[in-house]
């Protein structure tokens, strides 16, 4: 199925500052943020991350890499904390460890050496007798070994490799590898979550961090069980196509939220959810 198949000019309605209504068209002119010309498989890193069902305490993302130590998420930071993402190469024999870099389509690579990531987490909300952590990986390449502070997860799940996944700015496709892990801890105003890069030549395409603060633990569903959610099935009917689009844009209207059309992962449906929603719907 092709979005730029006949008439299909979506139109939006959004409230401006002023009050006063405007109607922005979506047609296929915007087949740039389409991506009508790439593969029928082609989906956007974005479209993995699920918000969890409940609202984080804080929220830390990365999915668009703008510099290899960058001390604050490129993309998302929302809640009370920070994350400071740091790189540890490990030279193997005979090799100069070159730093990792930030390719073409904003994936940071990590060339021929060993090189783990750790995102230290400070600040956090500490105020309830639990914390729970759900993190998100995207990567082109294999990691193992996630643990926070030391502590292996409560729950951790091999989403599976997807072929032709849509990274960066470039736009260039790759098959992609997604895991998915929570942990169960003590209270905590500071962690470090840290995971390993079997081989050379990795790139680390995402992360997203969603910490809860609460009495009690709170369970997370992983994406792909049953009380997972379809990403654009915004009319609920188990099936991702056009009339899905009304749907969408009486979520977008209406300022109200619906995991379904929160494609983006940010906690709020805008019209920074619209090009995931077409892609999905040119993938459909």
């Amino acid at each position: 199925m092709s979005i730029c198949m006949g008439a299909c000019a979506l139109r939006v309605v959004d409230a401006c500052s002023t009050g006063v209504f405007k109607t922005v068209t979506l047609a296929c002119a915007l087949a740039i943020f389409a991506n009508c010309g790439q593969s029928a498989k082609a989906q956007v890193v974005q479209d993995f991350y699920e918000a969890p069902f409940a609202t984080p305490t804080g929220v830390f993302e990365w999915d668009n890499f703008t510099t290899t130590f960058g001390s604050t998420p490129d993309y998302q930071e929302l809640g009370i904390g920070s994350a400071v993402l740091n790189l540890m190469s490990i030279p193997q024999p005979g090799d100069a460890p070159p730093p990792a870099l930030v390719t073409s389509t904003s994936n940071i690579y990590t060339g021929g050496t060993l090189t783990d990531f750790t995102v230290g987490l400070s600040g956090l909300d500490a105020t309830e007798a639990h914390t729970t952590v759900v993190m998100h990986l995207a990567a082109i390449g294999s990691f193992t070994d996630f643990e926070i502070n030391g502590q292996l997860p409560s729950e951790i799940v091999n989403l599976g490799t997807e072929e032709d996944v849509l990274h960066g700015s470039g736009a260039a496709p790759f098959d992609t590898t997604f895991y998915w892990a929570q942990w169960q801890l003590d209270s905590a105003t500071d962690l470090e979550i840290t995971f390993a890069n079997l081989l050379t030549h990795q790139s680390l395409a995402g992360i997203r961090i969603d910490y809860f603060n609460s009495s009690s633990p709170t369970v997370v569903t992983a994406p792909g069980t049953s009380n997972s959610i379809l990403l654009g099935d915004v009319n609920l009917d188990t099936v991702i196509d056009f009339s899905d689009i009304p749907a969408f844009i009486s979520v977008l209207s209406s300022g109200e939220f619906q995991a379904e059309a929160d494609i983006d992962g940010s906690g709020a449906v805008n019209f920074g959810d619209i090009p995931g929603f077409i892609v999905i719907l040119t993938a459909a």
